[in-house]
């Protein structure tokens, strides 16, 4: 990815400036600009004509081949919608906020573009992560679900396709592993160690077929790759996940399928379900979807 640097030396507009500073066309620098790829000030930037000054700190991020992408909202990916928010189920690929470079292809920027109107985003899922997650439309509701996210009154439950066997005698284990960045990699890697932060995942063997377990998965606290990195320390690693170890093909198969919150001052309780089309268990989870 390249990132640019500059200041203007004369007032001028963010189209024009680039388009002289960067050595790239107006075309190019405007597609960059729509995209999401300049920032004013450290905050992103998406009008060309946007007025900028001598004072100002520009950035420019772009990657080539420079090509416009944006990601186009389904509507068959609301579950529920109230004035005051609504659920989406976000489909695996698909990034929930933008890269530095390009926030249009984010699930995010789709549903703001869509709904023409405040979005608030209080959770987030990993790209390949499928499931239900929350989205505020009213800001008189982001204090209530701010405080039930912090004080962990927000029941996520995922389903999981993991590598057997079952590594313990009974069907259901609370792991406690503190998890941190790994910083011997190059990546967003996360690890189990003392000196990451506390992570607690209740885990429940839900079915097994020959080598292969359908699990759900109930963080208790929000770390990064938190069930991945947990299935993995206690050895039953998902299936498909080759960046916490397991060697299969990809792409793993992890999806948040229950999303619940009591009632808080004028917010009323919330409970939803959605499971997920996997071509493995299938049938089984269409049986089994009461009893989830």
């Amino acid at each position: 990815m390249h990132h640019l640097k500059a200041r203007p030396t004369q007032s001028t507009n963010l189209l024009q400036f680039w388009n002289h500073a960067s050595g790239l066309s107006a075309t190019q620098v405007d597609m960059i600009i729509n995209m999401g790829g300049a920032y004013l000030n450290g905050k992103r930037c998406k009008d060309p004509s946007h007025k900028v000054f001598p004072r100002d700190a520009l950035e420019l991020y772009y990657r080539l081949p420079i090509e416009f992408q944006s990601l186009q909202w389904d509507p068959a990916w609301i579950i529920a919608q109230t004035p005051d928010y609504i659920i989406v189920n976000k489909p695996a690929g698909i990034p929930t906020q933008g890269r530095r470079d390009a926030d249009s292809i984010s699930l995010y920027d789709a549903l703001c573009r869509w709904q023409k109107g405040y979005v608030g985003l209080h959770h987030r899922l990993d790209q390949d992560t499928s499931g239900l997650m929350l989205f505020t439309l009213n800001p008189k509701v982001n204090r209530f679900f701010a405080q039930l996210f912090q004080e962990q009154r927000i029941e996520k439950k995922y389903l999981a396709l993991c590598q057997g066997p079952w590594p313990f005698s009974h069907g259901e284990f609370t792991v406690d592993a503190p998890i941190g960045a790994d910083y011997g990699a190059k990546t967003q890697k996360q690890k189990v160690g003392p000196q990451g932060k506390p992570a607690i995942t209740h885990l429940r063997l839900i079915h097994a077929e020959q080598d292969q377990l359908l699990i759900e998965a109930s963080p208790k606290t929000g770390r990064t790759h938190q069930i991945r990195v947990h299935c993995a320390h206690v050895g039953i690693p998902l299936i498909g996940d080759q960046f916490y170890g397991h060697n299969g093909a990809p792409p793993f198969h992890l999806h948040c399928y229950s999303l619940a919150w009591p009632q808080m001052g004028p917010l009323k309780a919330g409970r939803f379900k959605s499971l997920p089309r996997w071509n493995a268990f299938d049938t089984f989870l269409q049986k089994k979807e009461d009893g989830l």
